[in-house]
């Protein structure tokens, strides 16, 4: 008897530590492509990909981790000031 594709993935955790890189049903990484804009919503953000090579579709979600500094004012307005 036949393994099924949704036997076979690998876990979410390994598909993390993989970064995102290879598909995480038949472990291929040259032939994935994303197959819509990353979207965001209340719940968070995500993309769909398909995997070239064994035709699974799935879909990434990311998570806000933290942020980076851009630009930051002089003086901030004094609305905005923390007392």
């Amino acid at each position: 008897m036949a393994i099924s594709w949704k036997e076979n993935a690998m876990d979410g955790e390994t598909y993390t530590d993989k970064q995102g890189l290879i598909c995480p049903y038949c472990r291929c990484g040259g032939n994935l492509k994303t197959t819509s804009e990353i979207t965001a919503d209340e719940s968070g953000a995500y993309q769909d990909v398909r995997c070239g090579d064994c035709g699974c579709e799935y879909r990434d979600i990311y998570l806000l981790v933290d942020y980076e500094e851009l630009y930051i004012p002089e003086t901030l307005p004094k609305e905005n000031k923390n007392e």
